[in-house]
């Protein structure tokens, strides 16, 4: 072999060589990117529940399920548990949240809680005339039920006020018994 021949294989292995690192990077690049939106995922997972369970929140919705139990037709309530799940549906709608974790974590509640604001929601719709208030809410409720028996569990769609709805509520309340 002339040292043309050998510097040209040399070059070549030298350029191959190249392209074996580059491609290595990138998959380990794509897999720490991966990893990397995992854990970004699991965080933003984290904060819901944390803020979720939180005490103020939990005041609130206590708050909410006493004045739901006193006036179900009340028209005077702090809807950030409302907003809470807006913010929910549009992470959701938008595949930024799993539908089986975030069922799992917030599915009953939304449920129950739609159920029993339900009368409220309909009040401000007409009230400020605009149907799209808390659409995102109705949407995710609907998906959860939806949910519900695509894993052979009972249809909430009806929830009878004076059984399972009162409950829930009574449930909510003890969450943060006093002011």
């Amino acid at each position: 072999m002339n040292d043309t021949a050998l510097s040209n294989f040399y070059a070549a292995i030298a350029a191959y060589g190249t392209w074996a690192t580059v491609v290595a990077a990138l998959i380990v690049l794509f897999f720490q990117n991966r990893h990397a939106q995992k854990l970004a995922y699991l965080q933003i997972v984290n904060e819901l529940v944390v803020t979720y369970n939180s005490d103020e929140l939990n005041k609130k919705r206590a708050n909410l399920a006493t004045a739901l139990l006193n006036d179900r037709e009340s028209i005077n309530v702090d809807d950030s548990i409302l907003v809470f799940y807006e913010h929910i549906a549009l992470m959701v709608n938008r595949k930024l949240l799993d539908l089986d974790l975030t069922y799992n974590i917030f599915g009953m509640d939304v449920i129950y809680y739609l159920a029993a604001l339900n009368p409220y929601i309909e009040n401000i719709r007409r009230e400020l005339d605009d149907k799209s208030l808390y659409d995102q809410c109705e949407w995710l409720r609907n998906l959860f039920l939806r949910e519900r028996v695509r894993r052979g569990l009972p249809d909430l769609t009806s929830i009878d006020y004076e059984g399972p709805l009162k409950r829930f509520l009574q449930m909510e309340i003890s969450r943060h018994p006093g002011p």
